[in-house]
């Protein structure tokens, strides 16, 4: 009788998955108020799923003439528009691998600026929430019911939220997040006129930003990794907040170069990474203008200063594009 090595193999991994899953989600609801089936969501490995997902959307589809049908039927489940791309209908297949499908340029023209509005939409997707930043203390933005503060957002420290309290009373401090779904464009673009002074990039998790799962995970945009730039324009303070997401670990932004997320060395751990861009080489951005792309679907946060006068043509629930009017 032959021993099965193999069955013996795959159980004895299981088994040790299974208990690595026990005691992360045992320390996590020891750790934070949650429930079992919360933490136990939270403890699966979404960071190396999220590595191996995008080395499995690098790989090149051949025979080249699977690639037509493919990509049009995963635009026909997710709604994205194939006749935007910049190789449209008829020529998919020259998307080698479905990381290039997403990460798709748009033929020319395709997203126009609003030329009027002085802060547009960074990206495609709906608006999950919008509105006046509340509270003086707290600095209270929320999103899907759920109240976040910019100081645990931007991992400010005393003075940094004391000298965004003064401009809070000052002036008026307004936010709008954005989901972007699989399907949407996957570039983000710049949404003012603005020059960037400091970038943050806080490590952490990469559970899916869904909107159901930001009502059922508390305070899950502050448990993803994400990466903060802040600047000023016209009116003031202008913020872009990139949060990372399942499958979306990788955040490229075309004129940072040192930034690099989703990596081995940042698993499971909380920290912040600092970058003050030097004063002698400042980094402007005009608004429209391309800033970087996400891997699939994700969310964006924008936080800006205005006049209080200032009013959200769009609301909740709104399907938005690049350059148009928030």
């Amino acid at each position: 009788m032959r021993f099965p090595i193999g069955r013996c193999l795959s159980l004895t991994t299981l088994s040790a998955f299974s208990s690595y899953l026990y005691i992360r989600s045992t320390h996590i609801q020891r750790e934070s108020v949650c429930t079992s089936n919360e933490a136990w969501y939270r403890s699966l490995p979404f960071r190396e799923i999220s590595r191996c997902w995008s080395r499995i959307l690098s790989v090149n589809i051949y025979p080249r003439s699977l690639r037509n049908p493919i990509y049009k039927l995963f635009c026909r489940i997710f709604d994205a528009d194939i006749n935007e791309c910049e190789y449209g209908p008829d020529q998919l297949d020259y998307y080698a691998s479905f990381g290039e499908l997403f990460r798709r340029n748009l033929k020319p023209n395709a997203r126009p600026i609003d030329k009027e509005s002085l802060i547009v939409s960074p990206c495609d997707g709906e608006i999950l929430d919008n509105g006046l930043v509340t509270s003086v203390e707290l600095l209270n933005i929320v999103i899907k019911g759920v109240s976040y503060t910019i100081k645990d957002l931007f991992q400010l420290n005393r003075n940094e939220s004391e000298r965004l309290q003064t401009k809070q009373c000052k002036s008026s401090l307004f936010y709008a997040c954005i989901y972007l779904n699989p399907g949407n464009y996957h570039h983000f673009h710049s949404p003012a006129k603005w020059k960037i002074n400091e970038r943050r990039h806080i490590t952490g998790e990469l559970m899916s930003v869904r909107p159901e799962f930001i009502m059922w995970i508390p305070k899950l945009l502050l448990l993803n990794e994400r990466v903060v730039y802040l600047g000023e324009y016209e009116n003031g303070l202008m913020t872009q907040t990139m949060i990372g997401a399942t499958n979306v670990g990788s955040i490229d932004v075309y004129f940072d170069e040192t930034l690099k997320t989703n990596t081995k060395l940042d698993d499971y751990t909380f920290r912040m990474w600092k970058e003050n861009f030097p004063k002698s080489k400042p980094t402007y951005f005009d608004k429209g203008e391309s800033f970087g792309e996400f891997k699939l679907g994700s969310c964006i946060v924008v936080i800006f200063e205005a006049p209080s006068t200032f009013n959200f043509v769009r609301h909740p629930g709104d399907k938005i594009r690049v350059g148009e009017r928030l």
